[in-house]
C-alpha cells in the first residue's frame, strides 16, 4: 500500500467556483509519487473517483515493477 503522504494528488480540469460544468466528460488525475519520481495520469473514465483508483492502482504496479515495493 502507498503511504498517502508520499503521494502529490492533482485533479483537472479545476473545478469552477460558478455553476456547473456543463459538457465536460473526463475528470482526470495526476498522481506523483515523490520518493521515487513516478507519476501516472488517467482521464480514461467519467468519474474522478474511478479515475483515482486506476492510478493508484497503476502507480502500485509500476512501484513493484521498479523494485520499490
Amino acid at each position: 500500500m502507498i503511504n498517502p503522504e508520499d503521494i502529490l494528488l492533482k485533479t483537472y480540469p479545476e473545478p469552477k467556483t460558478t455553476g456547473m460544468m456543463v459538457g465536460v466528460r473526463n475528470q482526470g488525475i495526476e498522481i506523483f509519487h515523490i520518493p521515487t519520481k513516478i507519476g501516472v495520469i488517467v482521464d480514461s473514465e467519467r468519474s474522478q473517483h474511478l479515475n483515482k483508483q486506476k492510478a493508484l492502482a497503476m502507480l502500485e504496479i509500476l512501484l513493484e515493477l521498479e523494485g520499490f515495493k
